[in-house]
């Protein structure tokens, strides 16, 4: 039955992500770069607790916990607020990202 449907078919699409090809280890290179950049930790055992929830939220819960949650405006004189170091989103700032991390 699978042979008759195969040979009929005029293509076949295969999610080879994370089902053949483990591409976790990349996507977390992924994420931890883009932390860095803003100031946030994301430790591997954290991504992989996280996994399969939506980038969003996944943003989300870090910026809650690492840079809302902190419980007031204390800063130490030695070092700067991580909410200095985020950017202003706008379109041309996503764009920007977008160009600079775009994999060929």
């Amino acid at each position: 039955r699978l042979a008759g449907f195969i040979s009929d078919a005029k293509g076949m699409v295969f999610d080879c992500d994370g089902t053949l090809l483990d591409t976790m280890p990349l996507y977390y290179e992924s994420w931890k770069r883009a932390c860095d950049e803003v100031g946030l930790q994301f430790p591997v055992e954290r991504f992989y607790a996280m996994a399969g929830r939506p980038v969003g939220d996944i943003f989300a819960t870090l910026i809650e916990e690492q840079l809302l949650g902190s419980g007031g405006n204390e800063e130490s004189s030695e070092t700067e607020s991580p909410q200095r170091k985020m950017p202003i989103v706008t379109p041309e700032y996503c764009e920007d990202v977008k160009r600079r991390h775009h994999a060929a």
